[in-house]
């Protein structure tokens, strides 16, 4: 069966992922078995106990650095998905990752689900965004509040959230050697700007 990995944002748990997403009740309906790992930094965010995820590159949302020694999470992930493919007999063509805030940005930094390579290691595809290389297609969907305090949609000037959505959607556009973006309105309010001409044959879509 397909296999998902739902990850945890920044002080949270993987059982508050798994009540806060519903996933378990979406998994029984249509048949896909649920993976849900713990991040390896001990992080408190508000009155939230949990933990964070040693994204590469990235501080943590504090903006202090990740501690010395912290789980390399990038290796983390690849190992249980590797682990829990064998355990659960699942499809290896239909593995997913999913997740929130923090969680979210794990699947793309990792040897996930992330159609990027990085220069210093070409097995692992994940990479900062500077480093980020056209590798094999993978589909890659985000969803972003344009109301979002703590990662704001137009970036901050913060470490770890220092560049708006829009960018970052260009510089995947870039990584895959995509043509000039062409914005439209798709309907009333909701506008639309799409990369085509990119290496084998991807595409590079960001609306608001």
């Amino acid at each position: 069966m397909p296999m998902v990995l739902d990850l945890h944002g920044s002080g949270s748990t993987p059982l508050q992922q798994i009540s806060g997403s519903n996933i378990a009740a979406t998994a029984d309906k249509h048949g896909f078995a649920v993976v849900a790992p713990q991040a390896g930094i001990p992080f408190i965010a508000g009155k939230s106990h949990g933990f964070a995820w040693n994204v590469p590159g990235v501080p943590l949302m504090n903006g202090r650095p990740v501690p010395s020694g912290a789980p390399n999470d990038v290796q983390f992930i690849r190992d249980t998905i590797a682990t829990m493919s064998k355990a659960l007999c699942a499809d290896q063509k239909r593995v997913y990752v999913t997740g929130f805030s923090g969680g979210a940005r794990m699947p793309r930094r990792s040897a996930a689900n992330c159609p990027m390579r990085s220069r210093d290691r070409p097995d692992v595809r994940a990479a900062p965004a500077e480093q980020l290389q056209a590798g094999p297609a993978r589909v890659v969907l985000s969803f972003h509040g344009t109301s979002d305090g703590t990662n704001p949609y137009n970036g901050s000037k913060q470490l770890y959230w220092s560049y708006s959505v829009a960018a970052a959607a260009q510089r995947w556009a870039t990584a895959d050697h995509c043509g000039k973006g062409v914005t439209q309105q798709v309907v009333n309010g909701v506008m639309s700007t799409t990369y085509n001409g990119c290496q084998g044959g991807q595409q590079v879509c960001c609306t608001r």
